[in-house]
C-alpha cells in the first residue's frame, strides 16, 4: 500500500496522508482520527460505492464525492465541479 503525503499552505503546517491501495480502507479510520479534521472528503470511483457508503457511515464530518473512470472525469472541469462541492 502506498501512502503519500501532500503538505498544504495553512495556519499550521500539516503534512495530509492520501492512502492508495489494498487496505487502504481499514488505515483510513486510524488515520482521520490521528489527524483530527475539521471535515472529510472521501473522492471515490462509482464503482466502490458500498464501500465509501460504509466508511462514510463510521467518520464524522463525512463529504463524499463520486468520480467516474472514464476519460471525461479527467479534465479541468471535473476538478473544478469537485473543487465546488467540496466547499
Amino acid at each position: 500500500m502506498k501512502t503519500l503525503h501532500l503538505s498544504l499552505a495553512a495556519p499550521k503546517a500539516i503534512s495530509v496522508p492520501i492512502i492508495i491501495g489494498p487496505g487502504a480502507s481499514q488505515q483510513i479510520k486510524a488515520t482521520i482520527q490521528q489527524i483530527d479534521p475539521d471535515n472529510v472528503c472521501i473522492l471515490y470511483d462509482r464503482k466502490l460505492e458500498k464501500l465509501v457508503s460504509h466508511l462514510s457511515d463510521t467518520i464524522p464530518k463525512t463529504t463524499t464525492i463520486a468520480v467516474a473512470s472514464e476519460e471525461s472525469s479527467k479534465s479541468l472541469q471535473k476538478v473544478e465541479d469537485i473543487v465546488k462541492q467540496m466547499l
